[in-house]
């Protein structure tokens, strides 16, 4: 199974890699979905996706909105689900105001997430019309908060 998942990684490309950085910051999830029990009740995680705008993969320009993936990974040997991911909105970088870069909320996303697999998410990311053209060089993160619950009903 690791080395099926291994060969699924080693054929993303470089910005799919950069997104799957926010894969290992649900790793601690583990801790968390131990805690959640019966399908009803749930807990909340903060993840980061990191968005450069002058990237070679997805650029992104001023006043543009475009669809990043989010891979969300399963660390524990239970399925889960998503209920929810939620906005997110850059903090001052290198210059450029707070809410350069934002998302929308990823509302009732759907399906099961399978024991230590990943599941892939479209965020719809933004950057500001007014911006600098400075701001293309720099590299934003965008805080998002994930809701997740046990997937026991839902099987």
């Amino acid at each position: 199974m690791e080395k099926g998942l291994l060969e699924q990684v080693r054929g993303f490309n470089v910005f799919d890699g950069l997104a799957l950085l926010v894969v290992v910051a649900l790793v601690g999830v583990g801790f968390f979905i131990g805690s959640i029990g019966g399908g009803e009740t749930g807990t909340t995680t903060t993840v980061e996706i990191t968005i450069t705008p002058e990237d070679t993969v997805r650029p992104l320009s001023t006043g543009e909105t475009k669809v990043f993936p989010l891979y969300i990974r399963n660390p524990t040997d239970y399925g889960v689900r998503v209920d929810s991911i939620s906005a997110g909105s850059s903090s001052e970088t290198g210059g450029c105001p707070a809410g350069t870069i934002t998302s929308a909320p990823v509302e009732g996303p759907t399906g099961f997430i399978s024991p230590t697999s990943i599941r892939a998410y479209d965020l719809f990311v933004t950057m500001e019309a007014g911006a600098d053209g400075k701001c293309r060089e720099q590299s934003f993160t965008l805080p998002l908060t994930v809701e997740l619950a046990t997937a026991a009903a839902d099987r």
